[in-house]
């Protein structure tokens, strides 16, 4: 069989202070250590691309059946932050705010998508045939299974499923901040 899939994923990890900050505040000293509120880890990852493939299924008798996918990926717009450690720290005297760190992200495609969107204007017939086909976002994937019946009703399956990569060469931005540090004084 042949398959055209759009593919979206995204993973999100978010710190215990960043969750328990609503709770807390950003000066419960009673709670938190010298005021500090520790962002580290915070990570971001999305993944869009398209998926083409061709898939095989055999059975091989009554108790075996296998299968298999390879596939042709093509990446539309990614972005992962790669390492964060950020910290907001509440002065107790002053009570100024004071926010320190480093953080990395990477992405493919979305300055351009983002110049489509900050024209505001309709997306055209040429920058739409770029848009679907003019990436340079290639990558190969492949998923496998096989299953096993015991009797009727006991089935025992295994999956190996998107093993691959795209290599993202196309629009690429990559943007870092180290020692970065940021004092909000109040108004």
């Amino acid at each position: 069989s042949l398959s055209i899939r759009e593919k979206i994923y995204t993973k999100i990890v978010l710190p215990g202070d960043l969750l328990r900050f609503p709770f807390t505040g950003n000066a419960r000293f009673d709670k938190l250590e010298d005021g500090t509120l520790d962002f580290s880890d915070l990570r971001i990852a999305l993944n869009h691309y398209r998926e083409y493939g061709l898939s095989w299924h055999h059975t091989l008798n009554e108790q075996w059946q296998f299968g298999g996918r390879i596939k042709y990926l093509y990446g539309m717009e990614n972005i992962d932050t790669k390492s964060s450690s950020y910290s907001w720290r509440t002065d107790p005297d002053t009570w100024e705010w004071s926010m320190s760190g480093d953080i990395a992200i990477h992405s493919s495609g979305l300055s351009n998508l983002m110049d489509t969107i900050d024209d505001n204007s309709d997306i055209e017939q040429g920058d739409m045939m770029g848009y679907l086909f003019g990436r340079k976002n290639h990558g190969v994937g492949i998923d496998l299974g096989g299953s096993y019946t015991f009797k009727e009703k006991l089935v025992i399956s295994a999956n190996l499923i998107d093993l691959g990569f795209i290599s993202w060469k196309n629009d690429v931005s990559n943007y870092v901040a180290q020692n970065g540090e940021f004092v909000y004084t109040g108004i």
